[in-house]
């Protein structure tokens, strides 16, 4: 009986239950989902503030050139 009651005491602190390990799976499952969102959307808005710097560059060179031939015509 003693081996039995041994046995029993360790196997209680080693089983999960199904239910609780189903929630963490959801979770992490969420927070991965979450995560890649905030990713994603932080990228696009950093690419957006690195478009409009260079886009404004860009924009300026054209302009700045089309003078330069203006003066010197």
């Amino acid at each position: 009986m003693k081996k039995t009651e041994t046995e029993t005491k360790t196997n209680r602190f080693t089983t999960v239950k199904t239910g609780y390990a189903r929630a963490a799976v959801l979770l992490l499952a969420i927070n991965f989902c979450l995560t890649g969102y905030v990713v994603y959307a932080m990228n696009n808005t950093m690419q957006d503030q690195i478009d409009n710097v260079t886009g404004a560059a860009e924009a300026q060179s054209p302009a700045a050139d089309a003078k330069t031939e203006d003066q010197a015509e």
